[in-house]
């Protein structure tokens, strides 16, 4: 983004994930916005400029992900006289009034950072896009963009809304940002730059045919001794316009603060509150709002009367963590409310013990390094989403209290190193209740094949894509290399090495045989032509008719300095496959993928009775080793979510302690999917694993790991 900012956006046109540039704490707040269906993330530094310097396609998820190439944004400049020179713009082409140029990570950070210092000069006078680094008619667009089409004339009867502001001084206000939509069909009015307007000696003007609208205000000014501004938004729930029409709004009124009074002393992260209004309309999508990341402190007005045109809802996610310096282990608070009942209410929320998941994490790392996690609940209405990535020091051991209602969907995300967001796992979006206790285990050792489930059932937002599934004479695999053995986890960046850009060497092979015979093979990374939207491997392919057996082997390998443990698998499964025309999956399932949003469709397909190992090493620590001496190490058998599972029958493990070169028997114990490998292994050793198990069906599963684990020396 041009504030050096980066969306983590997989497809679906919105950011599930936004990882801060390094342009300043005043940089940082985002403002999202789902406009009927458009949605957009905005710098609320850059929100008074859209057009007025800024085009709307610099923010849209979408826009961004068709027009970037690696490492560079093109961006289109147009200006009045000489060219001018952009901080953090490189300038490639220039004449007759426009420039053509791009943007680099550096770039964009520089430029967001002088941004940021123009939209605190031009605050206190009102003065976006005339002056400074938009002075001479300087506009920045997207390259490639579609130019906005000449608006045509009504064809109904316009009328002037107009709104006063007064600031936190009871003065008229000056720089203030408003935004006006249609409470009857958002689609009528909700156009990124006729639905945003500044206030300048206290009015802020809009033009609208009849109707019903609502407004938000935000009034924002610098907290004394910080970077960070306050922000004061208010909300008009309704106005009815049927000629011209004049609302106010006083800054003085959003009184309430959005705070968490938690049981245990806390500290609010400062990028981590997000705040959604949210307006379903009568007729057509509706608008919601989101604040992301407001350090310096966001309150809102408290209303009393309901809108009559759609309804108003609010949510609230908020994280706080440990004072610096506080005993004991770390401990974060992550929660969430919503308020459907047409209000605004008070934002003072208290945090009550007894309506807490806890949850014990542990995130483990083979090097110590700086990694980021996000975090987020939403409720079912909120299709729109964001989150700030968070640094995180591991390895790690955290308590993390989460909001326990079933009505709140949480995703979470760790990634073993900063460097492109490298490594760790993604979480299913799952539920918790209110009194849980668990324990969660990240990137715990051995790494391996992973497998997509489903914890969220119906209520899904993503829906999963079996990892084996067949539809009709279409096999389609789904396999994630690097992952972890808690249910739910797979690796966060598979075969793309990191989220935001290549990380190490990765290298992988596969092989897909029917009766014996290959019907596909190769190296999934050349061309990319076998990886999946979320770096995992992908591949459909056509059988015969008649049942057959499947075989499939899948191997990959990563080396980097922070990758010394599990750094090589190989997995070969065996099954017996049949076409079965009537078989669906459920809802929160798909047995394709979209090709433009990455997310799973249709539901006409069979789960493959594909074979799972789990792992488990007994004592195994953070960074990946266990005592010398005696080993246990658990394995559990099972079968792909959804799959008509056959009784396991068999399990057979081997070891080894020269990276593969010899292998020597590990006692099995156990029966019907659940076993201990038991085993000695010298001090100082990198343990390799060999697991295989088999079902009475005559699926089988033989699993290699180098490196797996490692023993203390």
């Amino acid at each position: 983004m041009i504030n050096g900012s980066r969306l983590l956006d997989f497809g679906s046109g919105r950011a599930p994930g936004i990882v801060p540039g390094s342009a300043g704490p005043l940089a940082t707040p985002m403002l999202a916005l789902d406009l009927g269906g458009a949605a957009y993330e905005i710098p609320l530094v850059a929100l008074p400029y859209l057009g007025h310097g800024l085009a709307p396609s610099l923010f849209a998820p979408g826009s961004l992900r068709r027009a970037e190439t690696p490492g560079r944004l093109p961006v289109t400049v147009t200006y009045r006289g000489k060219a001018p020179a952009l901080p953090g713009v490189t300038i490639t082409r220039a004449s007759g009034g426009t420039a053509r140029g791009y943007l680099t990570q550096a770039g964009a950070s520089a430029f967001g950072a002088a941004l940021a210092r123009q939209f605190a000069a031009d605050h206190a006078r009102g003065s976006y896009g005339q002056d400074g680094m938009f002075s001479g008619g300087v506009s920045v667009s997207l390259a490639g963009a579609p130019a906005a089409a000449p608006r045509p004339a009504p064809a109904f009867p316009m009328h002037t809304l107009t709104v006063t502001g007064a600031n936190m001084a009871g003065r008229p206000d000056t720089g203030g940002v408003v935004l006006v939509f249609n409470a009857d069909n958002a689609s009528l009015f909700s156009d990124p730059i006729e639905s945003v307007n500044f206030f300048y000696h206290g009015v802020a003007r809009f033009s609208v045919p009849a109707g019903h609208y609502w407004a938000i205000g935000i009034f924002q000014h610098r907290r004394r001794g910080t970077p960070y501004f306050v922000t004061h938004s208010v909300v008009v729930p309704q106005v009815t316009v049927s000629r011209n029409v004049t609302m106010h709004m006083a800054a003085r009124s959003a009184s309430s603060r959005v705070q968490m009074v938690t049981p245990r002393p806390s500290v609010p992260n400062p990028y981590n509150l997000t705040f959604e209004v949210r307006h379903p309309t009568p007729h057509g999508p509706a608008v919601a709002l989101w604040f992301l990341g407001e350090g310096g402190g966001l309150f809102f007005n408290q209303t009393t009367r309901r809108p009559t045109a759609g309804t108003l809802q609010t949510y609230v996610f908020a994280e706080l963590d440990s004072p610096p310096g506080a005993a004991g282990t770390p401990y974060q608070y992550d929660v969430a409310y919503a308020d459907t009942s047409g209000l605004i209410g008070s934002q003072r929320h208290l945090v009550r013990q007894d309506g807490l998941a806890t949850v014990h994490s542990r995130y483990y790392s083979d090097a110590p390094t700086t990694g980021w996690f996000s975090r987020y609940g939403l409720f079912a209405a909120q299709e729109n989403w964001g989150v700030l990535y968070q640094q995180m020091k591991v390895p790690r051991r955290e308590t993390e209290y989460l909001t326990g209602n079933p009505a709140i969907l949480w995703s979470d995300s760790y990634e073993q190193t900063s460097q492109n967001l490298a490594g760790g796992q993604a979480d299913d979006a799952r539920t918790f209740h209110a009194g849980q206790r668990l324990t969660e285990n990240w990137n715990a050792y051995p790494l391996h094949a992973g497998y997509n489930t489903d914890l969220a059932g119906a209520a899904n937002p993503r829906p999963a894509l079996p990892s084996a599934s067949r539809a009709g004479d279409t096999l389609t695999l789904d396999v994630m290399p690097f992952s972890d053995s808690t249910r739910g986890h797979i690796s966060a960046t598979g075969f793309f090495g990191g989220l935001a850009g290549p990380f190490g060497k990765i290298t992988g092979h596969y092989e897909i045989d029917q009766n014996g015979k290959v019907i596909a093979s190769g190296d999934p990374l050349k061309g990319f032509k076998e990886v999946g939207p979320s770096g995992e491997f992908h591949a459909s392919v056509p059988l015969r008719p008649r049942p057959s057996k499947v075989r499939f082997v899948l191997g990959a390998t990563r080396t980097a300095p922070v990758y010394t443990l599990s750094t090589a698998s190989q997995t070969v499964w065996t099954w017996r496959s049949a076409r079965n025309s009537g078989a669906r999956v459920p809802a929160g399932w798909g047995c394709a993928f979209q090709p433009t949003t990455g997310i799973a469709v249709g539901h006409a397909c069979t789960v493959q009775p594909m074979l799972t190992l789990g792992y488990r090493v007994a004592g195994l620590s953070l960074g990946g080793s266990a005592p010398a001496g005696a080993q246990a190490v658990r394995l559990t058998v099972g079968h792909l979510q959804l799959a008509r599972a056959a009784p396991v029958t068999r399990a057979k493990a081997a070891v080894s302690f020269d990276g593969g070169k010899t292998w020597h028997h590990a006692k099995v114990t156990g029966s019907t999917g659940s076993y201990t490998a038991s085993f000695t292994a010298p001090a100082g050793a990198r343990v390799s694993l060999r697991a295989s198990a088999a079902d009475a069906a005559g699926g089988t599963i033989t699993e290699t790991i180098l490196s797996a684990y490692q023993t203390a020396s």
